[in-house]
């Protein structure tokens, strides 16, 4: 709804609530709304793994990977919505970007048939609010 032109049309009569309004002025209520948006992912995974040596249970096998992505949105308001010219509650718009970066290890050892340790770690950076570390065993 185009705010100024609702004004405008209650103020000259043009415009009545609740009653039978031409197609004219209700189209001058409704401009449309148009804008442009980018939505983008980029991603690279590398990983890798390999046995090490013969245990009693089998294999000790490593592995190792690491992770990048890059994401990017520019939804941004149409004209009339920005300057507060227009008012919807459809829309939803955002700028931004996050980067995330990772590195992973895992060790796997099988023990006996019966038992397999098995140890991990990796280490996430996102660029919005620092890096964290999840071990596992």
């Amino acid at each position: 709804i185009s705010l100024p032109a609702l004004q405008a049309a209650l103020n000259s009569g043009k415009y009545v609530l609740g009653g039978k309004n031409t197609a004219d002025v209700l189209a001058a209520l409704t401009p449309e709304g148009r804008s442009t948006s980018t939505n983008s992912l980029n991603f690279v995974s590398l990983r890798a793994s390999r046995d090490l040596i013969k245990l009693a249970g089998g294999s000790l096998a490593l592995g190792t990977g690491v992770e990048f992505s890059k994401r990017s949105l520019d939804q941004r308001f149409p004209d009339g919505f920005a300057n507060g010219a227009q008012a919807s509650n459809i829309y939803a718009f955002g700028v931004g970007a996050q980067t995330i970066s990772a590195a992973y290890v895992e060790l796997a050892a099988p023990i006996t048939k019966q038992l397999e340790i098995d140890a991990a770690a990796r280490v996430d950076h996102y660029d919005s609010y620092g890096s964290a570390t999840t071990p596992q065993l």
